[in-house]
């Protein structure tokens, strides 16, 4: 890593409040190296669903957009592991309804009076988005967004695959 170089907690930070400034709930967190305000939320595998497993998820941070549910991955520069990680849980609907049970049972939506909670469980499924955030050159990557920050003073661009775009759809 450069001196330049953003560090994985200042990334978070910077993709928090990216999506905080555009009125998105941040409905769970996991920050590298602390604690948050958030809960942590956990995506369990249907093969192995006790608590702690190996095989579950923890997303860096999981936000309600307007008309998406968004799993954020942080790290200081492109990661193709967490690529690999998103696709995976993007790919699997057992992963995506247990993460809309996890979210179900803390009630997480509803306490943000957000308007994702009127839907059902089906529909949140199919609304889920996968992004990956990091800092330095934009490495595209088809079927999930990548929110990449210049450096730390940067205000973040998203693109999905080769396109800047300005939303989630």
């Amino acid at each position: 890593m450069g001196a330049t170089s953003v560090r994985e907690d200042e990334i978070y930070i910077l993709t928090k409040n990216w999506f905080v400034r555009r009125e998105f709930k941040v409905l769970g967190g996991q920050p590298p190296r602390g604690t948050d305000r958030h809960p942590v939320i956990e995506i369990k595998s249907r093969t192995h669903n006790e608590k702690g497993s190996r095989s579950s998820f923890k997303p860096d941070l999981v936000v309600a957009a307007p008309r998406n549910l968004l799993l954020v991955e942080c790290k200081p520069e492109f990661n193709g592991d967490d690529v690999d990680k998103l696709l995976e849980i993007s790919q699997s609907a057992p992963r995506r309804q247990s993460l809309v049970e996890e979210i179900r049972q803390r009630r997480s939506l509803e306490r943000h009076n957000h308007s994702l909670a009127q839907l059902s469980n089906e529909l949140i499924s199919r609304r889920i988005r996968c992004c990956i955030s990091y800092s330095g050159t934009h490495h595209p990557v088809e079927i999930i967004y990548s929110l990449v920050f210049e450096n730390r003073d940067s205000d973040g661009q998203l693109f999905l695959g080769d396109s800047l775009v300005t939303s989630f759809t």
